[in-house]
């Protein structure tokens, strides 16, 4: 790697977090993940550029890279509905997401477009946001690569758990007439209708 090692030190609220939440299976994933970081940094010729940052699942380093200025590596916990961010990243190449430089699948980890912090509620007001939201949505409908999971897969699966663990599948509603079932009915209505594209 060019420049300075990559030495992070791992937030102690996403440590805690992810131990919380994954048990001993997330405080054996974070003893590596120093290592894994640095091992990532090299293979991508990337020196840092900032503090570490976190979400639910992954951590993001900010680094810089000659080839492509400033970027993320973002290496997140090895979870089956992590799986499949980087094929969504790459189908919309991008085109209404940041763009996927490169990624390691075994490693759940990915060089990324560094995206700029402001968000849509803080450059835009009123309708404008609308309009952005909308044609960012657009960008985004593009057909689903192969071999990912579908929305109406999903949803069927959720109905089967419903019924397992009700006794009864939900019922479809009628419009005007959801009232507090609304969510409970939601997948019946959308199962059979939803195309193949990808989603945010």
């Amino acid at each position: 790697m060019t420049g300075g090692a990559l030495v992070i030190a791992l937030p102690e609220a996403f440590v805690r977090v992810t131990v919380d939440r994954e048990g001993p299976a997330g405080s054996a994933w974070l003893s590596a993940l120093p290592a894994t970081l640095r091992e990532m940094a090299e293979r991508w010729e990337c020196t840092p550029d900032g503090e570490p940052m976190y979400g639910g699942v992954g951590i993001v380093v900010p680094v810089l890279r000659e080839r492509t200025g400033p970027a993320v590596l973002k290496v997140s916990f090895p979870h089956p509905e992590n799986r499949f961010e980087p094929d969504a990243l790459s189908a919309w190449g991008g085109r209404g997401a940041v763009l996927l430089h490169e990624r390691d699948d075994d490693r759940f980890a990915m060089l990324l477009e560094r995206a700029h912090p402001t968000t849509l509620a803080q450059s835009a007001q009123g309708d404008e946001v609308a309009a952005i939201a909308g044609s960012v949505s657009t960008r985004l409908a593009v057909p689903a690569p192969a071999g990912l999971p579908r929305l109406q897969d999903r949803a069927a699966g959720g109905k089967s758990n419903y019924a397992r663990t009700h006794g009864t599948s939900p019922t479809p509603c009628r419009p005007g007439r959801c009232g507090p079932r609304r969510r409970r009915c939601a997948s019946s209505r959308t199962t059979s209708r939803t195309p193949s594209s990808t989603a945010t």
